[in-house]
């Protein structure tokens, strides 16, 4: 995940409690009986009175605006699943790329966000790790069958064992 998909998700919150604000300044206004006319800040919300009666507690809201409630949560729970999606996403990614999805996984279940450092230092010496392994195995061949290493050693240390005890050569 790069700093656009960072900025695309800040921008897509940022247009949530822009509608958040409108909604509830709408609701608050309508129990009130004032106009549906207020002026709006340069964000096209309308403005807001300074008083406590235009804020509304989640449980007002949802117990007398159930649908609007409905909406909102639905709208707050479909951009986190989102943003969830898209973190466990890119930390599967750098893990297939370390060699190392078993970190991955922790740091999935920890909830620990990919653009941390520690996160980003462990996937990194684990991506160095995995090379140098690799490495390690290019530079060592495998084992090939001698002759030595496929004649029955103890069959000739036995008989070397005979010869000796009976005086042969």
């Amino acid at each position: 995940m790069d700093e656009a998909d960072y900025k695309e998700i800040a921008a897509s919150l940022e247009g949530a409690k822009n509608i958040l604000a409108a909604s509830l300044d709408k609701t608050v206004k309508m129990e009130h009986g004032e106009s549906h006319n207020a002026p709006e800040n340069n964000a096209g919300v309308p403005a807001q009175k300074n008083t406590e009666d235009s804020v509304m507690t989640i449980e007002e809201l949802k117990s007398k605006e159930p649908a609007l409630y409905a909406e909102i949560f639905a709208a707050g729970k479909a951009e986190g699943s989102k943003e969830e999606r898209s973190r466990c996403d890119a930390h599967l990614k750098m893990g297939e790329i370390a060699g190392c999805l078993d970190v991955s996984a922790k740091f999935i279940r920890d909830g620990n966000p990919v653009a941390d450092e520690t996160v980003q230092t462990t996937y990194f010496e684990k991506r160095v790790a995995n090379a140098a392994v690799a490495a390690r195995k290019e530079d060592n061949p495998a084992d090939t069958a001698t002759p030595a290493a496929t004649s029955n050693n103890k069959e000739e240390a036995m008989m070397a064992a005979f010869d000796k005890a009976v005086g042969g050569n």
